[in-house]
């Protein structure tokens, strides 16, 4: 069989939706990215969490593949495990039509479970639940991946997994980085640095711990100021009580279309902790 698609870009969000989050970001904008690589692709698509119409979704392309062959499959997993078994049958399917696969793995947080100590029963029991999940895809993953991509070379070791790695950048909001365009010399002279945070607030998360060192180095004098962005949902249910009198600390709650000027006021980003 010949292949007549350059690729099939496997992801699990509705990419016709708008973004929500970092989680759901990502995706569309490395699916961008490939398009301005005028590369002719198929998209699976589809919420994890819509059992049904994902099954629907993935039924599809499985039968899509009896007469079509991509050259390389790309995945944006979910952060958690793969809700639908079908998706693992249809990794090894590809994996069966010699189909190099490349995966972005994205949240090794089930492998820390000290970070959930505080929880009740019922969602320990769900942990577990996840836990035993997240081992099951990985076992697939290892027979079925061509190479593994990560933020960063200590969390692809966390996984423990025999695979190719390579180090995959954040999806930013254009995929050449046009947007960074600073002043190397305004930077390095500017002694007041601002600070920027995208993405999930939350104790396990390290939102807290970050907080409070940027209160203990504003302690005497404003010396570095920090823009936190994230939904504000979780901004509540953190309830940093000193936002109100911290002039160093600017929270927004913002969708990717003002994102970019933010990007073009900060000097430093501030990965999840």
């Amino acid at each position: 069989m010949q292949a007549n698609y350059d690729l099939l870009y496997i992801t699990f969000i509705d990419i016709n939706e708008p973004a929500k989050s970092g989680s759901s970001l990502r995706p569309k904008k490395m699916l961008e990215a490939f398009e301005q690589m005028q590369l002719k692709i198929k998209v699976l698509q589809g919420a994890n969490n819509k059992r049904a119409q994902r099954r629907r979704n993935v039924k599809e392309i499985l039968k899509w593949l009896d007469s079509n062959k991509p050259r390389m499959c790309y995945v944006e997993p979910p952060s958690g495990p793969f809700f639908c078994s079908i998706d693992l049958k249809l990794l090894k399917k590809l994996k069966k039509m010699e189909v190099p696969i490349g995966l972005f793995y994205r949240d090794v947080y089930w492998k820390y479970p000290k970070i959930y100590e505080n929880i009740n029963i019922i969602k320990k029991i769900k942990l577990i639940i996840i836990k035993q999940m997240q081992l099951r895809d990985l076992r697939v993953f290892e027979r079925t991946l061509s190479i593994v991509f990560s933020s960063s070379e200590s969390m692809f070791k966390a996984l423990e997994i025999d695979q190719k790695y390579c180090m995959l950048p954040p999806g930013c909001i254009q995929c050449n980085l046009d947007f960074i365009d600073k002043d190397i010399e305004r930077i390095l002279n500017n002694q007041i640095l601002t600070y920027l945070y995208v993405g999930g607030a939350s104790v396990r998360y390290g939102s807290k711990l970050l907080l409070r060192a940027f209160e203990k180095v504003n302690r005497d004098k404003i010396c570095a100021k920090l823009i936190f962005i994230c939904p504000e949902q979780q901004w509540r249910i953190l309830e940093f009580s000193s936002e109100a009198s911290c002039k160093w600390l600017q929270v927004l709650h913002i969708h990717e279309e003002a994102l970019a000027q933010i990007y073009k006021k900060a000097d430093v980003c501030v990965p999840n902790s």
